[in-house]
């Protein structure tokens, strides 16, 4: 029913039901009683018939005002600016229509009080998870690494800690072990855990560093070229070692890679690859290049020497910072930085526990020595089958990829069961959460997720991050499945906050309509005109955040008690 029509009916039925309650509040009349009262309000004699016409009358006058106040209040594009809905006028119309509303008229407006709310919301999860205390315990041995520590130590206690992370990949770590790293320390390379282990902190103040990264802020280690503005590092880097990304002082800034060759993974281009043949056509500030045959790396720095710019200049490299080795391993309170390839990697596994976890600056390398290139890199990813997947009270963000995600594409049977992922924050990610589970097109292998929780997540900002240098760049959304075939069951996404995105918001997808997740409570802000993204069985169509976009969530995307709220300036 149309809006007008709709209001209409509802001031009607008002006024037929104000005239029954008339009569049945008022004692019985005889006949000429009724008839002087009707002559009491009108003096032209007509009798009682008067009382129908004046109720006509003030029907079209209530009309007319309608009308009125919808054209005064209504700008081109249909909004009052931050009022949040069409007007005051019908908002109350709205509740006095006995439970009638007009959905197509809700345009609550995310004016700077609002937004400034969940800046709050993200700042308090932020601190909470960044000031997180060590609660978990050894159930067998705990061992202590301190970079204070020595390695020829037993590690038993903090007196006796060990210093590196070598000494903790070689140790022979059992089932119940932990290993505890000091807060405050550093350490640089990469992390094997073993099934049962435990890793987390202990001691005070800020969580123990695990970054995949070479400081490289020393003036001496760069040398001026034959082209102008362009400095050589004078460390050379094996593919092994290649640099996904290089991040100034502490964040402030990040290089931008350039690439030979004709095209990417995609099949479309990087930025400038086209016009990029080397060295000599580094020409922007921070452009850097990784010459892979000579390992050489080269920046464009148009103030001088980058050193002498920057205080800190960490180098990403390609080795994962925690590659999982086992079952039910649990890492806690560790903060991972600067890696160019993934914060955490697992292959298919069980148990698999990370809580309370700073991840930022991740992703960046080259997967493939071989051209087309395809950079990559994500916080938290299991790749293969899971059963027991949590990332709980983690703040992650600047992504390449993915702050967390499981996936897989294979010709044999996969499951991933019991996954969760909760109340973490998620920024500048181009995927806030991805996943998908399909298969080639010539093989039919028995694939299921079940018992799927997404809840209680802050998601900012997808697509607006570093990350937006890759080439697909119009992927990002805060969830990710790709139109993958994506069996599922008890799939629930619930309570998350959805805060922008450069393009899509969500891309859900499954290859039958029983297998998308139910959808619960969630908020949604986006800019007005933006894309909310895609969500349907099969290959969606792309749905735009328009003025319509609340109805299209509450309805198709079936999210009933969905908060939405549109930015419009």
């Amino acid at each position: 029913m149309p809006a007008m029509s709709v209001r209409m009916s509802a001031i009607m039925k008002k006024e037929k039901q104000n005239g029954a309650n008339d009569n049945a509040d008022m004692p019985a009349m005889k006949h000429e009683s009724r008839e002087v009262r009707h002559r009491s309000i009108c003096s032209c004699g007509c009798g009682c018939g008067c009382r129908k016409k004046l109720l006509f009358l003030i029907m079209i006058l209530n009309v007319i005002l309608i009308s009125l106040v919808l054209l005064s209040g209504c700008t081109s594009g249909g909004f009052t600016g931050m009022s949040g809905k069409i007007s005051e006028y019908d908002e109350q119309q709205n509740e006095n229509a006995a439970g009638v509303t007009d959905t197509a008229s809700e345009y609550i407006v995310a004016g700077p009080e609002y937004l400034a709310e969940i800046d709050a919301k993200a700042d308090a999860l932020r601190q909470k998870i960044l000031g997180s205390v060590t609660v978990v315990e050894a159930e067998s041995t705990p061992y202590y690494v301190s970079n204070s520590g020595d390695d020829a130590n037993n590690g038993k206690s903090p007196d006796e800690a060990w210093a590196t992370l070598e000494k903790v990949n070689s140790a022979p770590l059992a089932e119940g072990d932990a290993v505890f790293f000091e807060r405050g320390g550093l350490w640089r390379g990469q992390l094997k855990t073993k099934s049962g282990v435990t890793y987390s902190a202990y001691g005070n103040g800020d969580k123990p560093k695990l970054f995949g990264s070479s400081q490289a802020a020393v003036s001496a280690r760069w040398s001026a070229t034959a082209v102008e503005n362009v400095y050589e590092y004078a460390v050379s880097f094996p593919f092994s070692n290649e640099p996904g990304n290089i991040i100034f002082n502490d964040g402030e800034t990040c290089g931008i890679k350039k690439f030979l060759g004709e095209k990417d993974y995609w099949g479309g281009r990087y930025p400038g690859v086209e016009d990029f043949n080397g060295v000599n056509d580094l020409d922007e500030d921070l452009e850097f290049y990784h010459d892979i045959a000579s390992g050489k790396l080269y920046i464009y720095s148009e103030d001088g020497n980058p050193a002498e710019r920057y205080s800190s200049i960490e180098i990403a490299h390609k080795p994962h910072t925690i590659r999982n080795g086992g079952n039910d391993v649990t890492i806690d309170n560790l903060c991972i930085k600067y890696t160019g390839s993934h914060g955490i990697s697992s292959g298919t596994c069980k148990g698999l526990t990370v809580t309370n976890c700073e991840f930022g600056w991740i992703g960046g390398s080259i997967q493939s020595e071989a051209n087309p290139y395809f950079r990559f890199g994500n916080a938290v990813e299991i790749y293969g089958g899971c059963d027991g997947y949590t990332v709980e009270n983690c703040y992650i963000y600047q992504v390449y990829d993915a702050g967390v995600t499981h996936q897989r594409t294979t010709p044999h049977d996969s499951t991933m069961k019991n996954v969760r992922y909760i109340g973490n924050l998620f920024e500048h990610c181009i995927y806030s959460i991805e996943y998908f589970l399909g298969h080639p097109a010539d093989s039919s292998p028995v694939l299921l997720m079940s018992d799927i929780i997404f809840r209680g997540n802050i998601c900012r900002f997808a697509g607006y991050g570093w990350g937006d240098q890759r080439p697909n760049k119009t992927e990002a959304a805060h969830i990710k499945s790709w139109n993958s075939q994506n069996p599922a069951e008890r799939f629930i996404i619930e309570n998350n906050i959805f805060d922008r995105s450069k393009y899509m918001m969500l891309h859900i997808a499954a290859s039958k309509a029983e297998s998308l997740p139910v959808m619960k409570g969630n908020t949604y802000i986006q800019d007005i005109g933006a894309q909310f993204g895609k969500f349907g069985a099969g290959a969606p169509a792309m749905r735009m955040f328009d003025e319509t976009v609340g109805e299209f969530i509450k309805n198709t995307v079936a999210d009933a008690d969905a908060e939405v709220r549109y930015i419009t300036g």
